[in-house]
Formats: C-alpha cells, sequence, structure tokens
C-alpha cells in the first residue's frame, strides 16, 4: 500500500524524479512520456476533518488527502507514481468499466 501523508513525507527516491520532471525536457523524454503515459481513475471524498480524499480505482490501497484540489491534482499523481515504482513493471492494472451509484 502507498499513502501520501498530509505532511507531504515522500521517499527519497521520488526526489530523483521530481529532478527529472523539472529539468528541460528533451524530444525523447517527451516521445517517451505520450507512449509510456496511462490513465488511472480516482474517486474524491471530503473526509470529516475537511480533507479531500482520492482513491486510484484500478490501484488498491492507493489513497492520498489534501486539503484543496489543487494540491489533490499534484499528491494523486506523485501517489500512483510511488505506487507503479513500489509494485514494478509486471503490475497488472484490471481495465476500468464503471462507476455507477447504487440507492438502497
Amino acid at each position: 500500500m502507498v499513502v501520501h501523508s498530509p505532511s507531504g513525507e515522500l521517499r527519497a527516491s521520488y526526489f530523483a524524479q521530481i529532478y527529472l520532471m523539472l529539468r528541460e525536457p528533451t524530444v525523447d523524454d517527451k516521445e517517451m512520456a505520450t507512449a509510456t503515459q496511462k490513465e488511472f481513475h480516482t474517486t474524491i471524498e471530503r473526509g470529516e476533518d475537511g480533507y479531500f480524499i482520492a482513491s486510484v480505482v484500478e490501484l488498491p490501497g492507493c489513497h492520498t488527502q489534501a486539503k484543496s484540489m489543487k494540491e489533490l491534482d499534484k499528491r494523486i499523481r506523485e501517489v500512483i507514481e510511488l505506487y507503479l515504482e513500489a509494485e514494478g513493471k509486471n503490475l497488472t492494472i484490471p481495465e476500468f468499466i464503471a462507476l455507477k451509484k447504487v440507492r438502497v
């Protein structure tokens, strides 16, 4: 399970990824990014404490939270990257079909 804490704690290896994102992208980086990017679906709830809580549907145990939607967007990308890094390249990602509301 990969969880991004509200205090913003990250693993040290992630800072190397931040460096790669901040440096000037090369043509190869841009081509590789579009070829390897994946889309994920997230659910967003508001917790009792007012924080927004996001869960990635396709990645069990992949959650994060933040005080604002802007910060949540940033953190959800970070936690997905950490999850994928931790699980390895052989991770099988199930196909998302639908999110359905059920009234009882």
